[in-house]
């Protein structure tokens, strides 16, 4: 029974306590509500930023991995554009060197292109004076033997031309006495052939005599 009344005292005192702390109490729940909405909302809106931190985290890897992709490639471009840089600048020499050597030659060769075409034009004049000496010659030879032959065809020439007046000059004797002994064969012929007319018309007449004749006497009969 005592214990009861404790117990019933105690809960006077502790119902005592709630509505004399009731506003209190629901002013601090209500306070810690919010403050705990408050909380839930930042924790979202925290695990959300978390979320984008952690996706822009991974993005970030991927492009520092890609970057340090990137970055490994243009060390090799580096590498390789070093490599090809120095061997354009070794080209780059040797074609230098190459270029005075050639300048050196083309140089060399001026030269011996002028001291050729010195020696030419002095050779030319000396060939050319030459020639024309021997020109001159040749040409005094020709004449001379063209003269000498013009000389020779002249006397040949009046050699033959004697020869043939000569040859003319026979021949037409020649002919001059072929026709004089043609006409005195031809009167030759002409009187013997007068000559045997004659003996041919005496034979005709002396023959028509003898058939007269003979057609004059009479037959003789045979018995």
């Amino acid at each position: 029974m005592t214990l009861s009344a404790a117990d019933l005292k105690s809960q006077v005192k502790t119902d005592n306590y709630k509505v004399e702390n009731y506003d209190r109490v629901k002013s601090e729940r209500d306070t810690m509500e919010k403050d705990s909405l408050d909380v839930h909302r930042q924790l979202s809106a925290l695990e959300a930023s978390h979320q984008n931190v952690c996706k822009e985290r991974d993005e970030l890897s991927r492009e520092v991995s890609a970057a340090r992709q990137s970055l490994s490639l243009l060390k090799q471009d580096k590498d390789y554009l070093t490599r090809q840089t120095a061997d354009i600048a070794n080209r780059l020499q040797f074609s230098e060197e190459k270029m005075a050597q050639f300048n050196i030659q083309l140089d060399d060769a001026k030269r011996s292109r002028e001291e050729m075409y010195e020696k030419y034009v002095t050779s030319r004049e000396q060939y050319k004076s030459e020639y024309e000496n021997k020109l001159r010659d040749e040409l005094e030879q020709i004449r001379v033997r063209t003269n000498g032959e013009i000389d020779r065809l002249r006397t040949s020439s009046k050699e033959m031309y004697e020869r043939e007046n000569r040859n003319l000059r026979e021949a037409r004797d020649m002919a001059i006495s072929e026709k004089e002994r043609a006409q005195i064969a031809e009167r030759e012929t002409g009187t013997k052939y007068e000559q045997l007319l004659q003996e041919l018309r005496s034979l005709q007449l002396s023959g028509d005599g003898r058939v007269s004749d003979l057609a004059n006497d009479p037959p003789t009969e045979d018995f």
